[in-house]
């Protein structure tokens, strides 16, 4: 669990808190980041859509340093 004061720096920025926060979410964010990929011979296999994990981190991001904490 993240405790407060590692929110309060991420949301004000720092680097080391944010790292912190997204590696807290990052199996949250690859399962929903799964693909299904096929192969030649029609198997089916499951991956992480590596571009779309990424657009889920920078959007968390984004979200951390909008994020008002109320009465800080």
């Amino acid at each position: 669990m993240l405790d407060v004061s590692t929110i309060l720096s991420a949301q004000k920025g720092d680097a080391e808190s944010i790292a912190l926060v997204l590696s807290h979410y990052q199996n949250y964010i690859c399962r929903f980041a799964l693909q299904k990929v096929y192969d030649e011979q029609g198997s089916v296999s499951v991956q992480v859509d590596e571009f779309f994990r990424r657009s889920l981190e920078t959007k968390l991001i984004e979200a951390i340093l909008k994020y008002q904490v109320p009465n800080h």
